[in-house]
């Protein structure tokens, strides 16, 4: 999903992982007014490698910096989303069963040349790395892809150490202040 004042959202079918991408400008304000947040509802926990997927027709960010909040711990990741067209790894994270937890990108990246550089919202892949007891069975186990725009964005997974779920930055929603 993503937040904050919509007129600063730019939608692109052009371009991005499945067709279609969401970016902004970054900002060095403290505190964030766009980002993008995809729900992880995973039906297995375990180690996954998280990688995200960066456009170099849009993402011109040097320091995009990611946050997931997993398993109650939040893992911070900066990348600099100009380095690969496609994409990119973040790191390996223990995501637990359940929801509650998310990866959220913010525009408030601080860096020089804010408000005019581009921040991309694109898909997010999950590919198991540890050996889980699960027969890959279930809803999300294999390919899924989620693209249309909408609030309630998520994964649900079966346990397969082969599994890989790519979410898509899902709808626009203004962000209350």
């Amino acid at each position: 999903m993503a937040g904050g004042p919509s007129a600063y959202m730019r939608h692109v079918s052009t371009a991005g992982s499945d067709g279609d991408l969401l970016w902004t400008h970054t900002t060095d304000h403290a505190d964030e007014a766009n980002f993008g947040r995809w729900n992880l509802d995973l039906a297995e926990g375990g180690t996954y490698k998280l990688e995200v997927y960066t456009d170099k027709a849009f993402a011109q960010s040097t320091q995009a910096r990611y946050t997931v909040h997993a398993a109650g711990t939040d893992h911070d990741f900066i990348i600099d989303q100009t380095h690969a067209d496609g994409w990119q790894p973040l790191g390996e994270v223990q995501i637990a069963a359940g929801g509650e937890q998310w990866l959220h990108l913010s525009d408030n990246t601080g860096e020089p040349g804010a408000e005019t550089v581009q921040l991309v919202f694109d898909a997010v892949r999950l590919t198991r790395v540890d050996p889980g007891s699960g027969s890959g069975s279930g809803s999300g186990s294999g390919d899924e892809m989620m693209d249309e725009p909408g609030e309630n964005g998520g994964c649900s997974a079966g346990g397969s150490s082969g599994l890989v779920i790519a979410l898509a930055a899902l709808g626009l929603r203004r962000r209350r202040r």
